[in-house]
């Protein structure tokens, strides 16, 4: 199944499905429960789990994979409608982050037998899509800075070059509806919507808009540069 595919499958599903519905709980282990008809997402996988945890069923995990897979590709999708950055990525890039979230979960029930996801596994999911799209790590770094087609010129030999690691400030811009609003600094972007740094941070991760109290008008902020 290729990523367009993933994208077709995920506009045909809920968005965020673990809301309370109409139930029958058929089998629980504490934390482990199974539901004899999964009406969600979320209780497919919690079902899938019981099945693994209790029942020893491998076959599950490819089953939770392939569902983690295909959802994290529609949360994907979603944030990409309000993140500059989100939107920007190639289609193998998307496609490997939905791919690692789902991965990762896979390998949490394998290696650690006490892993468990108690409530909402669609919502654990969802903070692993967050953490595969947005955490950067000081070797990402490195390998953003190299250019590998220079680097690699037919006939040179490779040099080494210290990485840079020194930071440029960051600008932010807010995009409304009649107009976008550009800020020099966080601290600056943060007061004129009235929020704290920490829940600009948020705001952006997550695609929320924001309340503009001058113009009663909602903004979508993103980072600039």
């Amino acid at each position: 199944m290729d990523w367009l595919e993933y994208l077709v499958k995920a506009k045909q599903q809920p968005l965020f499905d673990d809301l309370p519905q109409e139930e029958q709980e058929e089998k629980h282990d504490g934390k482990l429960r199974w539901y004899s008809n999964p009406k969600t997402d979320n209780q497919r996988l919690m079902s899938l789990q019981y099945e693994y945890r209790t029942e020893g069923k491998r076959e599950a995990l490819d089953q939770i994979y392939e569902i983690c897979r295909t959802i994290a590709a529609k949360y994907i999708n979603t944030v990409a409608q309000h993140n500059r950055k989100v939107k920007n990525l190639s289609q193998f890039d998307k496609e490997a982050k939905a791919s690692d979230a789902a991965t990762y979960i896979v390998i949490q029930l394998i290696k650690r037998p006490d892993f468990t996801i108690a409530k909402s596994f669609t919502g654990y999911l969802f903070l692993r899509v967050e953490f595969e799209l947005f955490y950067h790590r000081k070797i990402d770094k490195i390998v953003d800075f190299v250019d590998l087609d220079l680097f690699f010129k037919e006939g040179a030999e490779p040099t080494q070059k210290e990485p840079e690691w020194e930071e440029n400030e960051v600008e932010y811009i807010a995009y409304g509806e009649e107009q976008n609003i550009k800020f020099e600094t966080k601290k600056e972007c943060a007061q004129r919507f009235g929020i704290s740094e920490q829940l600009l941070d948020e705001v952006i991760i997550k695609g929320k808009a924001v309340l503009d109290p001058i113009t009663t008008e909602n903004y979508w902020i993103d980072e600039l540069n």
